[in-house]
């Protein structure tokens, strides 16, 4: 199992990069402007809750550094399993996963990529028991297949009630048809794949990218 760390600096846009960026950006606006209409409502159905609180009006606020320690976040997109031996023609299924570093995400987005000569993707990505829950349509092509997932968040990485967060959220879980016999790859493209920070900011946070190593029979 190869573990990659991604290069946070500026590298050349692939074909169809910035439809995926601004994919992600819509998600990430979604799950924002969901999270505030939510609170909005909740407050203005409280009683007297459209007054401001005695203590913002009679105290000063103090003012909050919100990107402090975001460099610090590292979290983690892996493969189960992370190994096995299967036999030709079979099918193999792996589950994809990420860890959001202790802190809120709002949306992740994930490019496996394979050897198409020794692996073929087969049936409908399987998104059943998804940590996030919403989703923007896939794009598939040879030897790759890029998704994007996101939860519903209130703009603050570090409070632990909104986004995801967690060591092991389930991203979906893919199947691929064994091709040819020997030793192959899934791993993940280090310029698509993105943990994405619920800080209503579009934030990516650094990512660990593992790679699975399985055998062909």
């Amino acid at each position: 199992m190869e573990i990659v760390e991604q290069n946070n600096m500026s590298q050349p846009d692939l074909p169809g990069s910035k439809d995926r960026k601004l994919g992600i950006i819509i998600v990430v606006i979604v799950v924002v402007v969901l999270a505030l209409g939510g609170v909005a409502w909740w407050w203005s159905s409280k009683p007297g809750g459209q007054k401001l609180p005695s203590e913002v009006i009679n105290n000063q606020v103090p003012v909050v550094d919100e990107d402090e320690g975001k460099d610090k976040v590292v979290g983690k997109l892996f493969l189960e399993p992370g190994s096995v031996e299967v036999k030709k023609g079979e099918n193999l299924t792996v589950a994809i996963y990420f860890s959001t570093g202790g802190s809120d995400l709002a949306a992740v987005s994930a490019a496996v990529t394979y050897d198409p000569k020794k692996l073929q993707l087969v049936g409908e990505t399987d998104y059943t028991k998804a940590s996030m829950s919403i989703g923007m349509p896939e794009e598939k092509k040879s030897g790759w297949l890029i998704m994007t997932r996101g939860q519903m968040g209130d703009g603050d990485w570090q409070d632990s009630d909104d986004g995801f967060n967690g060591d092991r959220g389930l991203m979906a879980k893919i199947t691929f048809k064994t091709l040819e016999s020997g030793e192959t790859t899934i791993g993940f493209d280090t310029n698509e794949s993105k943990l994405i920070l619920d800080d209503a900011k579009g934030t990516a946070i650094k990512t660990e990218l593992e790679t699975g190593t399985y055998i062909i029979k």
